[in-house]
């Protein structure tokens, strides 16, 4: 995934987004991971990968939530696009879905974790990125 100098230094800050905890409200999430990667000059199945990527852990988080907001922050290392999120977690965990999205994350993504502790669900997805980006 290359990335150029001039848009790699305007990501050195993170992205942070709070919304709704609303399966509507996902595709904004899909929206946002697009312009990320889109931004980034990231292919468009690159592209696509943060796409599915957000949509499997917002959709996790939604559905195990019992608070009305979930947060995701998208921000750039020395050498990674890394999305993190967390909400309160209220319904059980799908195992089932659960261990889908686990799966599904393993092919398309460098590092996965997804962990519920002390009431909070919590995910790190990273993709490594190559060109100036990746410091």
């Amino acid at each position: 995934m290359p990335v150029d100098d001039q848009t790699s230094d305007a990501w050195r800050a993170p992205i942070v987004l709070t919304l709704p905890a609303a399966a509507g409200h996902i595709r904004l999430v899909r929206l946002l991971a697009s312009g990320v990667g889109s931004s980034l000059g990231l292919s468009v199945d690159d592209i696509e990968d943060l796409r599915v990527t957000v949509d499997e852990v917002c959709t996790t988080l939604v559905e195990a939530t019992e608070d009305d907001t979930i947060t995701l922050q998208f921000a750039l290392t020395d050498d990674s696009l890394v999305i993190e999120g967390h909400a309160t977690r209220g319904a059980p965990v799908d195992e089932a879905r659960l261990a889908m999205t686990r799966r599904i994350l393993d092919v398309i993504a460098d590092e996965e974790q997804m962990v519920s502790d002390n009431g909070t669900m919590r995910f790190r997805v990273a993709r490594r990125l190559s060109g100036p980006a990746a410091r």
